[in-house]
């Protein structure tokens, strides 16, 4: 397989090892996804060929530390080094344009970057949650920086050069310098406009009639509902609103609720001054008309109500979001969860709103005020979130609703904290990636509904010592249960025709497991790592197994191999060190490189008569090996073959045999006695090595005996 695929100089897909890469001259863009989850990758020299780094190219590669950009990339792609959390340093060329959205979100360990003069665009959370930046320069050419660019970023204190400051925020121990006083309010972001309000009226107005002063005005006249709590936090913007009446007949009742909250006598006395002034008649109205809003919302809500089928959960509702949120990472995020459940995320609260969403349900601000009018329920995130089916981080005990259908892609993919989960009998599939990495699961029921379980869905759940799985599953993706290294025993059930590329990989603890009739391949890696595993038996219809899938087992005894295989990969068997002896089937063909390699305790092997080739490596280290039978129509030895196969004392390769690799039995000490065929026309370098014993036996006059005088080995003549 090739290490780099590549297309018209773009990088498609890298599928050699992790570690330290090399990538080719002459690549001028890394592709998408192109080294999506190279967890091992370490480090990544690219070529002075390279002009852009696309969507995800090292998505949550996270071990690389660190990484050079060539002096030619202009554009790093959306979610482009997304959770490399273990990256601490990137140098940004000044060739670069463009930092697309979250292209840094998550790098935890990333402490300081400095962008180029040439930057013009940071996408939306380009820096989300990098925990510890703890500075960053924004250049002069910046032009837009997008929504929560920095948000999540505890230590962070943003230098800005663009802006003359005229009004700084600081929140979270951070400070953000904004605008300058020729703006117009329409000018400013929209989340920043109450401060610059403040701003404002505490100024020394000049022209009344300037367009700067009407936009303020006008601003304030039209949210006047929506300042209501801001203002009394900030009372010279209260007096304002009065002064230049700008508050509403049916907004003052919320000013005088706050009022009364709050107790301060002076405030709630201007405001029922202020009141009077607007004459009760006209706020008497504005109270029936809130009434009879209030009433036509809950006829509407009931019938709503009515007409839902349970069944469809939150199809057909319709959720407003308002305020900070603890868990979702953007609105975009919640928008897409609603509708890819039926639901719809509104922009504001309306007699169509179902639900309002928010962690400050006391606040007076002019949703909440809102929603109390109408009669629309207040729920707080918590409440929202197991309603819609998304869980977070700090998940700890979870009842899945019993309108889901499947547990979506990474739905508790990272939630440490979670230590039970109930899922439903309508439940048909696990997603990928699930659960991955919930540390403290130990242990879970799929109910029997469930038909698939998604690639990686329990991957590095290392509590986990059991799990019930169905008759009726189908499907086990690739990973499913990697790195669980608490998991004791499985059953496999009946249905399943594969065991899936490191389905059980480093599953360190698991000592058994039952594989059904029907299953016709072990994949590659399958069992890699399985280091307890005493003991395993494959049913008759397994006609392959991959490469590593039983490598480093360093406690299988035994294992039955069906006739019906025909193939082993390459070091299927590496290192499985109490292995004795083992009987491969007629079918087999070919010993794949390193198939037995190191497996000390193995003393002796039937290879079948099908077998052409042995491979490079196949029983490299096996130093309890005493005696093996070459078969004929086997026409090589791969290099390293039987190396350190120090109590293999003879030897006889039959006709076939036309060659003998690199190192071959190098260090077999006790070998005394090798024959040879007339046909050996190539001996590798090194191949009798350390063997201070051996006598060569092969034809007079052979390539065999040229060979054993060149390399003063004793020959005796067959």
């Amino acid at each position: 397989m090739r290490a780099f695929v590549i297309e018209n100089g773009v990088l498609k897909k890298y599928c050699g090892p992790d570690g330290d890469v090399v990538v080719p001259e002459g690549v001028t863009s890394i592709g998408k996804e192109a080294f999506w989850r190279c967890e091992s990758l370490k480090s990544i020299t690219l070529p002075n060929s390279l002009t852009s780094i696309g969507d995800f190219a090292f998505y949550r590669c996270n071990s690389i530390t660190s990484i050079t950009l060539p002096e030619g990339v202009t554009s790093i792609g959306n979610y482009a080094f997304y959770g490399c959390e273990s990256l601490t340093d990137i140098t940004l060329p000044e060739g670069v344009t463009s930092i697309g959205d979250r292209a840094f979100a998550w790098c935890e360990s990333l402490t300081s970057i400095t962008l180029p003069d040439s930057v013009t665009r940071i996408g939306e959370e380009a820096f989300w949650r990098c925990e510890s930046l703890t500075s960053i320069t924004l250049p002069d050419s910046v032009t837009r920086i997008g929504n929560r660019a920095f948000d999540g970023c505890k230590s962070l204190t943003v230098k800005c050069v663009r802006w003359q400051p005229y009004y700084t925020e600081t929140f979270k121990g951070r400070t953000a310098v904004i605008i300058s006083k020729e703006d117009l309010i329409t000018d400013i972001p929209v989340n920043l406009r109450r401060r610059a309000l403040l701003g404002f009226i505490s100024e020394e107005i000049g022209d009344p009639e300037s367009e700067r002063s009407k936009s303020y005005l006008n601003y304030a006249k039209k949210n006047a509902g929506k300042l209501c709590s801001f203002a009394f936090d900030n009372p010279k913007l209260l007096y304002y609103l009065c002064e230049n009446k700008l508050i509403k007949s049916g907004d003052v009742d919320a000013y005088i609720e706050e009022a009364e909250k709050r107790g301060n006598v002076e405030e709630k006395a201007m405001i029922l001054n202020y009141q009077n002034s607007l004459g009760m008649e006209n706020v008497f109205k504005a109270r029936d008309k809130k009434e009879k809003k209030k009433e036509e919302y809950e006829d509407a809500f009931i019938e709503r109500m009515m007409k839902r089928d349970p069944s469809q959960g939150i199809a057909g509702m319709t959720f407003v979001v308002s305020g900070a949120l603890k868990h979702w990472e953007s609105r975009k995020d919640i928008k897409e969860h609603l509708e890819k459940h039926g639901a719809k995320l509104g922009p504001s609260v309306t007699k169509k709103t179902d639900y309002l969403v928010t962690n400050d349900t006391n606040s007076g601000s002019e949703k909440n005020r809102k929603a109390a009018d109408l009669g629309v329920e207040i729920i707080t995130e918590d409440k929202f979130n197991n309603m819609v089916g998304k869980w977070h981080k700090d998940a700890e005990n979870v009842e899945i609703p019993g309108w889901f259908n499947e547990i979506p892609a990474e739905a508790f993919e990272g939630c440490e904290k979670l230590k039970e989960v109930i899922i439903p009998d309508g439940v048909t599939s696990i997603g990928n990636g699930a659960f991955q990495g919930c540390t403290s699961l130990t242990s879970i029921t799929i109910p029997e509904g469930v038909t698939s379980i998604g690639n990686g869905a329990f991957q590095g759940c290392t509590s986990l010592t059991s799990i019930t799985i169905p008759e009726g599953i189908s499907s086990i993706g690739d990973r499913a249960f990697n790195c669980c290294t608490s998991l004791t025993s499985i059953t496999i059930p009946k249905g399943i025709s594969s065991i899936s590329d490191r389905a059980f990989e480093d599953c360190k603890s698991l000592t058994n497991i039952t594989i059904p009739d029907g299953v016709t391949s072990i994949g590659n890696y399958a069992f890699k790592g399985c280091k307890n595993l005493a003991n395993i038996n494959l049913p008759d219809g397994v006609t392959t197994i991959g490469w590593q899938a039983f490598y480093g087992c360093e406690s299988l005894t035994n294992i039955t191999i069906p006739d019906s295989v025909t193939s082993i990969g390459a070091y299927a068997f590496w290192g499985c060190k109490s292995l004795t002896s083992i009987t491969l089937p007629e079918g087999v063909t070919s010993i794949g490189w390193g198939a037995f390699e190191d497996c000390k305790s193995l003393t002796s092997i039937t290879l079948p008569d099908g077998v052409t080739s042995i491979g490079d490596r196949a029983f490299n280290g096996c130093e309890s090996l005493t005696n093996i039978t070459i078969p004929d129509g086997v026409t090589s030895i791969g290099h390293y073959a039987f190396k350190e196969c120090k109590n293999l004392t003879s030897i006889t390769l039959p006709d076939s045999v036309m060659s003998i690799g690199d190192v071959a039995f190098w260090g077999c000490e006790s070998l005394t006695s090798i024959t040879l065929p007339e046909g050996v026309t190539s001996i590798g370098g090194f191949a009798f090595y350390g063997c201070e014993s051996l006598t060569i036996h092969a034809p007079a006059g052979s390539y065999a005996e040229e060979y054993a005088q060149e390399n003063n080995i004793p020959f005796a003549a067959e």
